[in-house]
C-alpha cells in the first residue's frame, strides 16, 4: 500500500526537479537538456498521479465505498461531476484586449 508520505516525497521530488529547470533556464544550458528536463518532471508528474489515484482506489475498496469521489481528498463531498465549463470567444484573461 503506497502511503502518504511515499506520495508527498514524489511531489516534492517533482517540484526539485521544476526549480533545477528554472536554475537550468537561468544559467542558459542547451535547449535540448532543459528540453530533456522538462519531460523527465512530465512523467514524474504521471508517476506521480498514477500513485495518487491507485491509493485512492485502494481505499475505495477497503472501505467498500464504491460511491467515493475522486474529490474525498480535497474537502469536496462527493457527488454529481460537473460538466465542464463552456468554450467562449473571449480573452483568456479578463484584463487583455481581444486579439484581432
Amino acid at each position: 500500500m503506497t502511503s502518504q508520505r511515499s506520495i508527498r516525497n514524489r511531489f516534492a521530488r517533482c517540484e526539485g526537479q521544476v526549480h533545477g529547470i528554472g536554475l537550468m533556464v537561468e544559467h542558459g544550458e542547451r535547449l535540448a537538456d532543459i528540453l530533456n528536463q522538462v519531460l523527465s518532471v512530465q512523467e514524474a508528474l504521471r508517476a506521480a498521479a498514477r500513485e495518487l489515484l491507485r491509493a485512492h482506489i485502494h481505499a475505495a475498496a477497503l472501505s467498500g465505498d464504491a460511491a467515493l469521489d475522486l474529490a474525498f481528498s480535497y474537502g469536496q463531498p462527493p457527488g454529481p461531476a460537473q460538466p465542464p465549463p463552456l468554450p467562449h470567444d473571449g480573452p483568456a484573461f479578463p484584463d487583455e484586449e481581444p486579439v484581432p
